[in-house]
Formats: structure tokens, sequence, C-alpha cells
């Protein structure tokens, strides 16, 4: 057990034990929890007294992750489920602490953050564990319940390559109402953080219904592309090839004529599933950006 002394600063000491492993003399004990301090108990014989420290201290471990997140100090009748990670109610302790260490709450045993963007509850030190083996981009920080992005999610998608934008006057298979919207990926074979990177099957040309919910996705994909979403450096499920630029989670359709391969049209359900791979990388309607980014140009074929 880390003991404390019983001085104003609470520096933490370690006493001689017992046989039975409890401290001798009188017991101070000094609650750390994912390497922040968040109360500091003093227990005498004749008394207890409690130094609260601030939400803003307790919250450092998350970094710049902590604005996306609030303490919350009570729970509502009806809000005690299980905590996402440890599955614990949130009215008990974490999984990840130490049953001894207490609680910063005078008033209950809870610990819990809520998610400032879905609203979704989770014991405190389950978060920042969660947080620190997420595989998600730094920055950003994904709900383990609905999976809803808080923050801005940046990929990995190498800087140098160049999205073109046109439009045809053709009409797609299933669109028959309007044209078409073209879109060219390109790339170049290059390194980046010190690994040899492949570019192969560029360029890759994708195309859109130059509709209502087709302008759209196009908006979004221009997001996704900005924050180098749409593509990423790994193997290829298509050849094998390693370090090489792939696809990211993002499907586009690559055939304008038939929908054989499953990459074409007819597909009435694929602006709705694109809309939704986008919204899973933190990309949705209200955070369109301002138009084309660096790398991206458009050219009207009408």
């Amino acid at each position: 057990m880390i003991t404390a002394s019983s001085s104003s600063s609470c520096a933490p000491t370690v006493h001689p034990s017992s046989s039975t492993g409890k401290p001798l003399g009188h017991r101070e004990t000094l609650a750390y929890k994912s390497g922040a301090v968040s109360s500091c108990h003093v227990e005498t014989r004749s008394k207890l007294r409690k130094i609260q420290v601030t939400d803003d201290t307790l919250l450092t471990p998350l970094g710049p992750l902590k604005e996306f997140v609030k303490r919350v100090t009570s729970l509502n009748f009806g809000e005690n489920g299980p905590c996402p990670i440890c599955m614990n109610n949130l009215n008990e302790e974490s999984g990840f602490e130490d049953d001894s260490t207490p609680s910063p709450s005078s008033t209950s045993s809870c610990d819990v953050c809520k998610l400032r963007k879905c609203g979704h509850m989770l014991h405190r030190s389950c978060l920042i564990t969660y947080s620190k083996n997420s595989t998600d981009a730094k920055g950003c920080l994904r709900c383990p319940t609905c999976k809803v992005i808080h923050g801005v999610k940046r990929g990995d998608m190498p800087s140098t390559g160049t999205m073109t934008v046109s439009k045809k006057r053709y009409s797609l298979p299933g669109h028959p109402r309007c044209g078409t919207i073209e879109i060219v990926y390109s790339f170049q074979p290059g390194v980046q953080n010190g690994v040899h990177y492949r570019a192969n099957g560029f360029p890759r040309t994708c195309y859109l219904p130059d509709s209502t919910k087709g302008q759209k996705v196009l908006q979004l994909l221009r997001v996704a592309w900005e924050r180098r979403l749409t593509f990423t450096i790994g193997t290829s499920v298509t050849t094998g090839a390693t370090n090489t630029i792939v696809w990211n989670e993002i499907h586009h359709k690559t055939e304008s004529t038939s929908n054989h391969s499953g990459h074409g049209y007819p597909d009435e359900n694929y602006l709705d599933n694109v809309l939704a791979e986008l919204a899973a990388q933190g990309v949705t309607e209200r955070e369109e950006g301002g138009g084309g980014g660096e790398g991206e140009s458009s050219d009207d074929d009408l």
C-alpha cells in the first residue's frame, strides 16, 4: 500500500507494515489513479479530512482529449448502467482501480465522465486506460458505446497526392435523371516516416451521380481528403503488396457502366452506405470543409 505522511503536501512515503500487511500506527492513504492524484485522504484514529482537487487536474492524464469530456458529480435515476469498458455499474469502482483507492467524490464511490458530444458515460479511470490503448489518431476520441468521433480525426495518407473532380453529361445506371461526378485520385511512390511506399494502381477514377445526395457525398469526400482519411499505407488485399497506398474504409465506386464486380452501379444503397462510412471517420454534414483544399481541384465539363 502507498501511504502518505500527514503533511499538507500529501507527499507519498512508505511506512513499515505489520504481519497483516496494514501500516503500523495511524493510517494515511494517498489515492493515485492512472498517474494523477485524484484526491488525498488523510485518516488518523481521531479524524478524517479530504483535500479536493480540480476537475482539470483529474482529467490531466487525457491530455488534449480532456476537452471532450466532463466529470459527473452525481448520477440521476436511470443512469446507473454498466461502464462500457469494465462493465461494472457506474456507481461502483472502475475495474481498472485498486479496491483500496478512494474515489475523489465525497458523496459516492462513482468517478464518472460524460462525453460532451454524445452524452455517453464511463468511469474516469476506464476512459484514461481506453484512450491510451486506442488505435484512433491522436487528437480525437471515439465513444466506445456509439463510436461517435469527438474532435477531428486525421489520417496518415501521403500528402503528395491529388484529387481532381469533373462533371460529365452521361448518367450512371440507376440514376437516369442526372449527370455524373468523376473523381480522379493520383499518387506517386515516395517516402513517409522513413518508409518507402508504393503507389500501385493509380490514377484511380471513381464515380458519383450528380444528384443532390451525390453532391453531398462529394463535399464530405473532399473533407475526408483534406484530413488524409481517404487512403492509408498498408497491405493490398488484392495483390498482397506491402507498404502500398490502399483504400481506408471509405468505399468508392470505380466502375461506371455495370456492377458485376460490386464496384459499380446500379447500387441503390451506396450513397447511404458511404455517408455512414464517412460518419464513422468523424466526417459529417456539420463538419463540411469550405470547398477544395490543397491537392484538390475541380473542372466542370457540361
